[in-house]
């Protein structure tokens, strides 16, 4: 389970202070797809990188299966970071010039300092490019190129996938076969976070959370019923938890 309370971040312009997240308090569940729904400037790609460990929250807590992680130093965030998400981006962030085998062994080395072609290939059977793991990804279509990105998650067997408009480039039938591994990703037991501000793949999630400026609108099922009104959602968070294991 992932819970944030009171989180707020903020960054300076060169026109004023942007206030991205102001004391935005949410939970979001365990192997089941989140969609964070909202316009371009409203927060969902800031929470996103805050929930991957790419950025600290200013104030507020983040709980990771009760690990306070606001509490890690730079060691310990980067070990959670390595052992806990995978992020996929709308550009793929992929190295054009390395074969997609290539690709994902720099996910594998990263995590775990191994891995081998058959452990590859099965990741890359999981999103069913099995024979393109000697091609050079700079080849490969926007669809299989975002499949690809998948497929590095799975070989960095993280927990928590966290996809930023990963269905932003695409056309509608690469956009279905994504979203639909996506899918098999939480279905096989991870926990998937979307940010989008795309309806149709919002509407594909298990929890749609609305960001209006800075805050959570709604939280919402995909047939439209709102779970909870508002932006406070008399959440009860427990203490700060352990860094125990990260550092």
């Amino acid at each position: 389970m992932i819970e944030v309370a009171g989180l707020s971040f903020a960054y300076r312009t060169a026109s004023g202070i942007v206030r991205a997240l102001d004391k935005v308090s949410l939970r979001i569940p365990s192997r089941a797809v989140t969609a964070i729904m909202g316009p371009s400037g409203c927060g969902k790609s800031t929470l996103l990188a805050i929930l991957a460990g790419y950025e600290r929250g200013q104030e507020g807590l983040y709980l990771y299966d009760g690990l306070d992680v606001f509490a890690l130093n730079r060691r310990e965030l980067s070990a959670f970071r390595k052992r806990e998400t995978g992020m996929i981006f709308q550009n793929y962030n992929l190295f054009d010039q390395m074969t997609v085998h290539e690709n994902l062994s720099l996910a594998v080395r990263y995590r775990h300092g191994q891995g081998n072609r058959e452990f590859l290939d099965h990741c890359l059977k999981r999103v069913h490019l099995e024979d393109y793991g000697p091609r050079l990804a700079g080849e490969l279509s926007g669809g299989e190129r975002q499949r690809v990105a998948i497929a590095r998650c799975l070989a960095g067997e993280v927990r928590t996938v966290l996809a930023d408009e990963p269905t932003g480039a695409l056309d509608p039938g690469n956009r279905e076969a994504v979203l639909a591994e996506l899918k098999q990703l939480a279905e096989s037991g991870r926990t998937v976070i979307i940010a989008t501000h795309d309806e149709k793949a919002a509407r594909r999630a298990d929890v749609i959370i609305r960001m209006e400026e800075g805050h959570v609108g709604s939280i919402e099922d995909p047939e439209g019923k709102t779970a909870h009104p508002g932006h406070d959602h008399g959440l009860a968070f427990p203490a700060a938890g352990s860094r125990a294991g990260y550092r």
